[in-house]
């Protein structure tokens, strides 16, 4: 089980704060590739957090590689070593739908002035 003392946040908040240090364990090889990760629930509990801070920052490890979730299974840590750059710095579209000759991003609910 993760045991990070969450008080040392400081001004970062509580979400990255527990990002970083799951980052580093990964990175370093505290962790190792395609060991699960604990759930989100038994994480928050243990740490003496929200669950939705601990979502979030296994959202943010999601996003750039690090972890990969399998349904009803849980969250794993990925295999950093076998992609040539990670997810975070590929170049990606954002999707796009066309109303009354405004792009509007679907992602921000923001429309786009042409």
């Amino acid at each position: 089980m993760f045991t990070y003392d969450m008080s040392k946040a400081g001004a970062n908040s509580l979400y990255h704060y527990l990002y970083q240090c799951i980052k580093k364990d990964i990175v370093s090889g505290n962790v190792l590739t395609e060991e699960q990760l604990p759930s989100k629930r038994n994480l928050a509990q243990n740490l003496g957090i929200s669950v939705v801070t601990v979502e979030n920052a296994y959202a943010q490890l999601l996003a750039e590689g690090y972890i990969y979730s399998l349904p009803k299974k849980g969250f794993f840590v990925a295999d950093i070593n076998a992609t040539a750059e990670p997810c975070a710095q590929r170049k990606r579209k954002m999707p796009r739908t066309r109303r009354q000759g405004k792009m509007i991003c679907c992602k921000f609910l923001r429309e786009w002035a042409r």
